[in-house]
């Protein structure tokens, strides 16, 4: 009921042109998917408190930039949301992982990964979490990954991407329970 109360929020008109696009749940009431303003921006303060009042306590801008003005902690009426950013990829994926893994085991509320258009890097985020926590093979993750971006007649020139996805190795540490995994995985 949270979670629907959450995308509720965030769709509606208030929040809609506010800087969120291609909006996905990934992990019901753990992890979202979206892009952002484009353009190597990162989301407005206006957003970001849009997503602390709608429950989001943790958001990573999935690259570092040096248009990223408004990191770090930003507070509404229902507590604060970290607002990061950074390379996601190799070891900067670990973080977003840990913090969706406490989401879901400690009831943290809900994480938000995006990228310039909600495509290809919080896809690729996405993809790492099916597999971390749903137990999803590599190639059923590059599928999903696939199926996911605007631009799926080019897939040729992604094969880096899906090779990532291929190769991911879930962590041991940061394993679900089967319940667990029963209430957040698609």
């Amino acid at each position: 009921m949270k979670f629907f109360l959450l995308l509720s929020l965030l769709c509606t008109p208030a929040f809609a042109g506010s800087g969120l696009r291609y909006e996905k749940t990934v992990l019901e009431g753990a992890l979202i998917r979206a892009g952002g303003p484009g353009n190597r921006h990162s989301l407005s303060n206006e957003t970001v408190k849009g997503l602390c009042e709608a429950g989001v306590r943790k958001a990573f801008y999935l690259y570092p930039t040096e248009g990223f003005s408004n990191r770090g902690t930003h507070s509404c009426s229902r507590g604060s949301i970290e607002y990061t950013g950074g390379n996601f990829r190799g070891s900067g994926v670990g973080p977003i992982l840990q913090e969706v893994h406490a989401s879901i085991t400690r009831g943290t509320g809900p994480v938000l990964v995006h990228c310039w258009n909600g495509w290809h890097a919080a896809g690729e985020v996405a993809a790492y979490a099916l597999q971390q926590f749903c137990d999803w093979s590599g190639a059923r993750a590059a599928d999903y990954w696939a199926e996911n971006i605007a631009d799926r007649r080019n897939l040729g020139k992604y094969g880096k991407i899906l090779s990532r996805i291929r190769a991911f190795k879930p962590s041991s540490e940061l394993r679900l329970s089967a319940s667990q995994q029963a209430r957040v995985c698609p």
